[in-house]
């Protein structure tokens, strides 16, 4: 009988102590990722300065050390898009946009990366991307023209590709420009 109590004190003083560690391992995560937290937020304004003053090596460091510590963070994609699309980096700003793209849905996303597959040359990826954001229902009114015609030279230029026209130009001479 004896022995049967302090067995069940012994079970009971052990679940005790895994209770203990649960709440003491919960507590240090929370405390990590508040420290976490703000040494992004401390970072993201560090990238935000350097950006207004154009200094878009340090803007570029400072993202990528944010995503060393937070390779999901939505902002810092976004923002290293925006530098690249800045410097006409495009395959780079595309590489940003699709990952911050697959943690977040935003609508304007899905056009960004329309506007840097375009830029790029790549009509179908683009008129995929524009076709995404036009089912967006809140497009500003400025942007549904935009759309429109982003479109259309997607669709002439994937035409006009598959189906090239002949051309032989001739030379009219010194005198004209």
């Amino acid at each position: 009988m004896l022995n049967t109590a302090i067995r069940r004190m012994f079970i009971l003083g052990r679940k005790l102590i895994y209770i203990f560690l649960f709440v003491l391992l919960t507590f240090v995560n929370f405390e990590a990722q508040a420290q976490t937290s703000k040494r992004i937020e401390k970072l993201m304004a560090e990238a935000k300065t350097s950006y207004s003053n154009h200094n878009y090596k340090q803007t570029i460091e400072t993202c990528k050390r944010i995503l060393s510590i937070e390779p999901e963070f939505s902002d810092a994609h976004l923002f290293l898009a925006d530098v690249y699309n800045d410097i006409d980096s495009v395959k780079l700003e595309i590489f940003h946009l699709n990952k911050a793209n697959e943690n977040i849905n935003k609508p304007l996303i899905n056009f960004r990366l329309g506007e840097a597959y375009y830029k790029d040359g790549n009509y179908s990826e683009a008129l995929s991307f524009y076709n995404e954001y036009k089912d967006y229902q809140y497009i500003p009114e400025k942007r549904e023209f935009l759309l429109a015609c982003k479109i259309a030279s997607c669709k002439f230029a994937i035409h006009s590709i598959k189906n090239p026209v002949n051309f032989d130009p001739t030379n009219l001479g010194d005198n004209i420009n």
